[in-house]
């Protein structure tokens, strides 16, 4: 699990190459799963969080604005923490 999950996190290995591997080993299903799932999180709240400052960004009356530096600091921390 632990292997899995630290794979998944890297953003170093190529998708299609690595699952070709897991297939080919002895990967249990639970372990791939989980990891699969806690791995791509981070990543995908960063999109999501790119989403909603572009969206606030740019639609005006798009919800609850913030000042710029706001989604600024947001976005570079999300960056910080991927890498």
């Amino acid at each position: 699990f632990k292997l899995m999950l630290l794979l998944r996190l890297s953003p170093i290995f190529p998708f299609a190459l690595s699952n070709y591997l897991y297939g080919a080993t002895s990967v249990k299903f639970w372990p791939y799963f989980w990891g699969t799932m806690l791995g791509f999180a981070p990543g995908t709240l960063a999109y999501v969080y790119a989403g909603e400052v572009g969206k606030a960004l740019t639609l005006p009356g798009s919800g609850e604005v913030q000042p710029w530096y706001v989604y600024a600091g947001g976005l570079a921390l999300d960056c910080g923490i991927l890498k």
